[in-house]
């Protein structure tokens, strides 16, 4: 019995030694460029964190147990910048032994490409790798194929680990003392769950109807986590009104129950929406369906269907566009052709203006002339008058009526033919005026035309 008890404290030491000097691995966030390949890259990082106990050979560590929350704000400025990951990197380099990097994009064909990087301490490159994902591979799967591709890179790179476990494992068949202080002692140098595994499993309960345990994963990292802390108040609070709910209604005191169901449903809203920036929960429309869920050979189908019309969909949509594409480029030829005419129009307005006013002026100066003609005879007639009026013999006298009858006709004859040329500027007036009509009528015929094309094409569109 002693020597069984000697063996076990050995084993116990030994496994201890080993344990404290187990390698340490960093897991930083995926990188990506673009905001569609980002979304992706935060889904697959939740499903690591949750999964993060399946990683072999080394004591993984997430970067959200590494820093704060600024520097976390920092990090995830990085993106797809991995030389900016191993920046930050450098400020806990002394507490690690390894480091994980990795960044994914998206091909054309909605297809995801994994890039993943292994370096030491001293950021030597010991492994990468490159894995693609299909266009319906969800995030969880994607995390198990990269948790496992990170596990061969730690079984050639990282430490006993393992060995050990095997070791512990045939101490197990020793009996049950000796295995009951291996478990103490493992407990005791183990630094145990971080605050967001606790609250991840808090949630698993949670969605699970789980409320104690819940109550005790939140509980338990309230010490060192806000939200934990809102999150234990928060589970206490429904378990509280749940029981005095169900009191009220074995009492079938409904009036009681009702508020204090509210009360409950208005925190379990504010936990699922917690749960769903950490990635436990999904938000998602609900619809009522009235049809049975799918067969996996139901997908099978429908992906064969999906990819075989892909290409046709592709086509058609390649089409849309360029059908696109030509009726705007015919919407704006029509636009400049418009554009064109109404400056033609401007133009020509402008021109029979000018037209008008040189027309003008030279019936002003045909009248100016006409009136200085007739004046200039006026003045000779009225020398004419003059003499004889001079002359003081009866016959002069006589002549002289005869003189002012000659005046009074060529008055009549001056008056009429002012008359007539003002009759005469009149006619032209009109005329120039029935031209200027009848040319805007024309245009705006002519616009009206176009536009009436115009509109009638766009209303085919």
């Amino acid at each position: 019995m002693k020597k069984l008890s000697f063996l076990s404290l050995l084993i116990l030491v030994l496994f201890s030694f080993n344990l404290l000097a187990a390698d340490k691995a960093a897991v930083f966030p995926i990188g990506a460029k673009k905001r569609d390949s980002w979304t992706v890259a935060k889904k697959i990082d939740k499903s690591i964190i949750r999964n993060m106990r399946d990683i072999k050979g080394v004591n993984a560590v997430s970067y959200r147990s590494l820093y704060s929350k600024d520097l976390r704000k920092d990090i995830s400025r990085c993106r797809a910048d991995l030389a900016c990951q191993k920046k930050y990197s450098k400020k806990v380099a002394r507490k690690m032994d390894f480091f994980l990097f990795s960044k994914i994009k998206l091909t054309r064909n909605n297809s995801v490409v994994f890039y993943g990087y292994l370096f030491d301490r001293k950021y030597n490159k010991l492994e990468q790798t490159k894995i693609m994902f299909d266009e319906f591979a969800t995030a969880d799967e994607m995390a198990v194929r990269i948790i496992g591709k990170w596990n061969e890179f730690f079984k050639k790179h990282g430490s006993l680990t393992e060995k050990l476990d095997d070791l512990m494992g045939e101490e197990d068949d020793w009996g049950e003392e000796d295995s009951y202080d291996d478990r103490s002692s493992r407990s005791s140098y183990s630094s145990g769950p971080s605050a967001d595994e606790l609250i991840m499993e808090g949630f698993s309960a949670y969605s699970d109807g789980d409320l104690r345990k819940s109550e005790q994963k939140f509980k338990q990292a309230s010490s060192r986590d806000v939200v934990a802390k809102k999150l234990y108040k928060n589970v206490k609070e429904i378990s509280k009104y749940l029981a005095r709910a169900t009191d009220s209604v074995k009492a079938r005191r409904y009036n009681e129950a009702l508020p204090l169901i509210a009360r409950a449903e208005k925190l379990d809203d504010s936990i699922k929406e917690l749960g769903v920036k950490y990635g436990s929960f999904q938000k998602d429309t609900v619809e009522r369906l009235t049809y049975l869920e799918p067969s996996p050979k139901d997908d099978r189908i429908i992906n064969k269907i999906h990819k075989k019309y892909s290409g046709r969909t592709a086509a058609a949509r390649k089409k849309k566009v360029a059908e696109h594409a030509d009726v705007k480029k015919w919407l704006n030829d029509r636009i400049l052709d418009r554009e064109k005419k109404l400056k033609q129009f401007d133009a020509d307005e402008k021109e029979q203006a000018k037209l008008e006013k040189q027309k003008y002026a030279e019936l002003v100066k045909k009248i100016k002339d006409l009136k200085y003609q007739w004046e200039k005879s006026d003045s000779e007639l009225e020398q004419k008058i003059v003499a004889l009026e001079n002359k003081p013999t009866l016959y002069e006298q006589k002549e002289k009526g005869i003189v002012k009858g000659a005046a009074d006709n060529n008055e009549k004859k001056r008056l009429a033919e002012i008359k007539l040329v003002d009759k005469k500027y009149k006619a032209l007036l009109k005329k120039m005026a029935d031209e200027k009509d009848a040319f805007y009528k024309k245009q705006k015929d002519e616009l009206e035309k176009e536009g009436a094309k115009v509109e009638k094409q766009l209303n085919i569109l």
